[in-house]
């Protein structure tokens, strides 16, 4: 595996922040887990960030290793890090990594020593944007950020198994790995889309994708093993026959989930559009695809809807939450 750390400046041992972006952030030589500076993000009810872009390629996934410390008798901030993929004109394409910690997460007196990994950058990339963002909250402690390292993996040989991301405490590996807590994706469709019984929706649009993927446009894919809150929603365009079954269900693997499924029956036509909701709590497991397949009678219209500002409005989505392990 590649050793090469994207990150310039990566323990601050340059004595400077350059070239990192930052705002409520200045050098600090009191704490250091390497060499003789940190980064200090300032405390209390300020929004403090530290951010550098890197060269990245389409295909290429990321491992970061962060540590962070706390050394303040009052609760450590909450803290969001992220990764973000973008193309030359600096457009934003996806984010590959955004992993929080509530308050209190970081120990007294300690570094936390994080190791995440992105999904694969998307077609276009041509840099990566690592954030770490203290948000605001008062009477928090200052953060403490140092030996940054970033990592590219090319080869699927190289890449990391991403249910494996860890944390330790002051360098020390616990029994079993820490997985993401955070996992959650959400695709949805604008376009008209004629859905044949037993065919599934696709989806042309993918939103916020943390450890859950969107490999194809009918399917989510599950990363880590959990228990997700799942919600779904259509929009069907009128029937004209006389009685008919508009139905949908939420498959795992091709299976019909029963506590997933929700419709309608008519026993004549109707004008207009329906809007079919549905949600459930599924155990899922790593690997597992999520599919919305229309189980009604007829096909089914998904209308393209034009609202009063000229965009196509949502006509079906799909949003999965981790709510656990």
């Amino acid at each position: 595996m590649s050793t090469n750390n994207r990150i310039v400046n990566s323990s601050f041992s340059e004595g400077s922040l350059a070239p990192w972006f930052a705002d409520h952030v200045e050098l600090d030589r009191t704490y250091s887990q390497t060499g003789s500076f940190s980064a200090r993000l300032e405390g209390g009810a300020v929004n403090a960030y530290l951010g550098q872009t890197v060269a990245a390629e389409s295909g290429q996934s990321f491992t970061l290793q962060v540590t962070l410390g706390k050394f303040a008798p009052i609760a450590s901030p909450p803290v969001s890090i992220s990764i973000a993929f973008y193309n030359d004109a600096f457009q934003l394409l996806e984010y590959g990594l955004v992993y929080n910690l509530t308050s209190g997460e970081v120990p007294e007196q300690a570094w936390l020593d994080l190791l995440l990994v992105t999904t694969d950058a998307p077609a276009s990339t041509a840099r990566a944007m690592v954030l770490i963002n203290k948000l605001p909250l008062e009477e928090s402690a200052a953060l403490f950020v140092d030996r940054l390292t970033l990592t590219a993996h090319s080869d699927k040989a190289e890449q990391p198994d991403v249910s494996k991301s860890q944390r330790t405490l002051d360098g020390v590996l616990p029994s079993s790995p820490f997985p993401l807590r955070t996992a959650y994706g959400h695709v949805c469709n604008n376009t008209r889309q004629i859905v044949h019984p037993n065919s599934t929706v696709s989806f042309d649009r993918k939103g916020i994708c943390e450890q859950v993927l969107h490999p194809a446009p009918d399917m989510l894919q599950i990363v880590l093993d959990g228990d997700y809150l799942l919600l779904f929603d259509v929009l069907v365009q009128n029937q004209t026959a006389e009685f008919y079954q508009s139905a949908f269900h939420v498959t795992v693997d091709h299976q019909s989930q029963a506590t997933a499924s929700y419709g309608q029956e008519f026993s004549a036509p109707i004008s207009g559009c329906l809007q079919i909701t549905g949600s459930s709590i599924l155990r899922l497991a790593a690997g597992q695809q999520i599919r919305l397949l229309n189980a009604g009678n007829f096909p089914v219209t998904l209308p393209a809807v034009l609202g009063v500002d000229s965009l196509n409005h949502v006509n079906a989505s799909l949003r999965l939450v981790r709510l656990g392990p």
